[in-house]
């Protein structure tokens, strides 16, 4: 009966110590899951901003200050959600935008 005891004390402090690290790994992969669900949150809001502002465009042929003021915002946040690409393309979107509400050409997005 000793022997049995002496074995499952012996055995209590790996068992926690598994136990434990299954626990951190399980904390882990939700916490990744959790940033990825919150990166793409983000990158679905900027999306909506810009395709808002483009559907606007494309209706009205010309530029809502408000939406202009939420398309700066969206591009700001696209560096950090989104590829180098993405943020170029929308850069090369805000200079005809730019262009736009000065007045100086028609609509040619």
């Amino acid at each position: 009966m000793n022997a049995a005891l002496d074995i499952l004390s012996a055995l209590l402090t790996p068992v926690i110590g598994v136990v434990a690290t299954w626990i951190a790994y399980q904390q882990f992969r939700t916490n990744q899951r959790a940033e990825r669900r919150e990166a793409r949150a983000g990158q679905l809001a900027v999306y909506k901003d810009v395709k808002l502002l483009l559907n606007f465009i494309d209706e009205n042929r010309e530029v809502s200050d408000e939406l202009y003021d939420r398309f700066l915002s969206a591009l700001a946040e696209a560096d950090f959600l989104f590829g180098e690409d993405v943020v170029i393309g929308w850069a090369m979107w805000l200079a005809k935008l730019r262009s736009l509400r000065h007045g100086r050409r028609q609509c040619s997005i």
